[in-house]
């Protein structure tokens, strides 16, 4: 049947559509894709687009051509965009229009099937293109001193304050905690069962249900000990569905508005700039500074302390423990040799 479709759209000329249906058709009929990657598809065909003057037509996917992508990645080096976000831009577009060269169905009921609206030849030069090489390319991140993170506390709302806390607690990356849902956290002796692990009476432990190493791992559970429940305590209700961490729409926080907000009060207050993603580094290397580093890479969710290592920034403190411990030796020496004298013994004889 799929052979049959290929067929179909090498004979027949794919249908032109403009670029912005393309890509609301392909939102409408992928609504699995990550949120931050909607954005991303929007802001890519939005300066793609911006590169045609508004008294012209725009380019639809009948005639548009492979060079306007590379004209595209050429105006984001010059506008300044990292070599990362270059990019993934350019792979995202190429996703589009992939997506538009294929068969596809509509699933609403009829199963139907689509129309192309990208010819196959477009397709077969558009993956002959390349990332770019060129671009700046930003410093690895690093962590956050824990008092510049509490420094915003005063300056945001304490749902923020208390979600910047849990952040610092246990490490999670902005998005596992904006997405965690009532449903998510077991808290008694049965839900703990159901998720196959032994109940401690103390903990509980929020249950993930999609992530990054999912494929890897399988599912994650992060643990939340007691002041992690005081928080979400101020936030909880019974529906299972609900985010504990709403925002003045009733929804969950979005990772970019989560960071929105910090970022407003970080610029309004003039303190010390940092990004939510950076705390998860802060706590990470804490616990690898006390616990070691495999404990951290259980605590993140790592697959190999490889991929921690880029999160652990505890070797200098490590360091410097172990020079710490040689000067407080040396110091003692040096006191007992100071202050050394002559003793006599007297013997009595009895």
């Amino acid at each position: 049947m799929e052979s049959t479709l290929y067929f179909e759209q090498a004979v027949q000329p794919a249908r032109a559509i403009a670029l912005c249906e393309l890509v609301e058709l392909f939102l409408r009929y992928n609504k699995n894709i990550d949120k931050s990657d909607q954005y991303a598809i929007k802001r890519a065909f939005y300066i793609l687009l911006s590169l045609f003057p508004d008294n012209q037509p725009k380019p639809d996917t009948g005639n548009f051509k492979v060079g306007y992508i590379v004209m595209f990645q050429k105006h984001l080096i010059k506008m300044g965009f990292a070599k990362s976000q270059n990019n993934r831009l350019f792979k995202l577009l190429k996703r589009v229009f992939s997506w538009g060269a294929k068969p596809n169905f509509d699933e609403n009921g009829t199963w139907d099937k689509l129309p192309t609206f990208v010819s196959s030849a477009f397709i077969a030069d558009m993956q002959a293109l390349t990332t770019v090489s060129e671009g700046k390319t930003n410093p690895p991140r690093s962590d956050v001193e824990e008092n510049v993170v509490r420094a915003v506390f005063p300056f945001v709302s304490e749902k923020i304050a208390d979600m910047l806390q849990i952040q610092l607690l246990t490490g999670m990356r902005p998005k596992e905690l904006c997405n965690m849902c009532v449903g998510d956290i077991k808290r008694t002796k049965k839900e703990f069962a159901e998720y196959g692990r032994l109940y401690d009476g103390i903990n509980w432990i929020y249950v993930l249900k999609t992530h990054k190493t999912e494929k890897k791992i399988g599912a994650k559970a992060i643990p939340l000990g007691i002041e992690e429940q005081d928080i979400i305590n101020k936030y909880w209700n019974d529906n299972t569905l609900s985010p504990i961490f709403k925002n003045k729409n009733g929804k969950a926080f979005t990772r970019a508005e989560y960071g929105r907000k910090i970022k407003n009060a970080i610029d309004k207050n003039e303190l010390q700039k940092f990004v939510p993603y950076q705390i998860r580094h802060t706590s990470l290397t804490e616990i690898s500074a006390e616990h070691g580093r495999d404990i951290a890479r259980a605590v993140a969710g790592h697959t190999t302390e490889k991929m921690t290592a880029i999160y652990d920034h505890s070797d200098i403190i490590k360091a410097l423990y172990v020079v710490n411990e040689r000067n407080k030796n040396y110091r003692k020496n040096e006191k007992d040799t100071a202050t050394s004298t002559p003793i006599l013994r007297i013997y009595t004889g009895e």
